[in-house]
């Protein structure tokens, strides 16, 4: 399920790391990192994480002192039409609850990729009985549509949209 906290490598986080999805900055949308670029992230709609430390080169972009992570997604190969699905469902208290589907229906030369996901959560009590206001929703949706021409090569087209809302 995703998280929103804000990842520290060596110590260091914020400007000092960079975050990348499929290749692409990924930066936090509010000041104070008080909505942090791993909010956006759901792990399981990703196929690799890689962590890279230190700024010993500059392939992923300026200014990761402290390092890069990388979320990235594999390019689909079909040797014969199929389709391939992979999903799951969580639950947990105070109403959280997250769903994530991932979608690939292809042949050896094109494919579409649909990956998407959800997540819920209600208030909550705290110690003394009182209602805490913290319910929020998520959810966002990628579509990839490829072109596979030979093992060399790669066209992709991609669109991705997603919203949320907190109390």
């Amino acid at each position: 399920p995703r998280t929103n906290g804000d990842p520290v490598l060596r110590g260091m986080f914020g400007s000092r790391l960079n975050i990348l999805t499929n290749g692409t900055s990924m930066p936090g949308a509010c000041p104070a990192r008080m909505d942090a670029p791993s909010s956006y992230i759901s792990p399981e709609n990703f196929d690799k994480l890689t962590v890279i430390k230190g700024p010993q080169t500059v392939l992923w972009g300026p200014g990761a002192s402290a390092g890069t992570i990388r979320f990235d997604r594999d390019t689909p190969r079909f040797t014969e039409p199929g389709v391939r699905f992979d999903g799951s469902l969580v639950g947990g208290s105070n109403g959280r609850n997250d769903q994530a589907a991932d979608l690939t229906v292809g042949n050896d030369k094109v494919y579409t990729r649909i990956t998407a996901n959800h997540s819920h959560a209600q208030d909550y009590k705290d110690g003394d009985g009182n209602k805490v206001p913290s319910r929020w929703d998520k959810w966002n949706a990628d579509l990839a549509l490829g072109f596979t021409p030979d093992a060399d090569t790669l066209y992709e087209l991609t669109a991705g949209t997603g919203d949320g809302n907190a109390r």
